[in-house]
């Protein structure tokens, strides 16, 4: 189980994020629950992640993929790791909810931040999550 997907196989996500709550058995990851050789790129999870074995703040499994730039609220998601996590982050609620925390991510045509208020959305979205 994972937020917006389940398996990622090959592809890239980018510029995506989950404020879901996941529940499963097996791979339950914020973000995806299985990364298998694909890339993900500017993301982050912030909702509840609970399951016994594979679990994590941004994916429950990363098998050869590649992470960039990417995030979890460690408080939110009550995961203090994710698989994959030497290129992934797990922060606090407060550092999620500062533009200076996500290094590299395009705040000027891609993402929005309220300081302190809320977690980064994307300005595509009509209208604030």
């Amino acid at each position: 189980m994972g937020g917006p997907a389940g398996c990622n196989h090959k592809c890239i996500v980018t510029n995506a994020y989950s404020r879901s709550a996941i529940t499963g058995d097996w791979y339950v990851g914020g973000l995806l629950a299985y990364n298998y050789t694909g890339s993900v790129q500017y993301c982050y999870a912030a909702g509840n992640v609970s399951g016994p074995a594979f679990s994590g703040g941004l994916l429950g499994f990363n098998d050869n993929g590649n992470v960039v730039a990417s995030y979890w609220d460690a408080v939110t998601t009550k995961q203090a790791s994710s698989h994959g996590s030497e290129s992934s982050f797990g922060k606090t609620t407060q550092e999620m909810r500062a533009g200076s925390t996500f290094e590299k991510w395009d705040f000027n045509s891609v993402w929005a931040i309220r300081e302190t208020l809320d977690y980064p959305w994307l300005q595509a979205v009509p209208e604030h999550p």
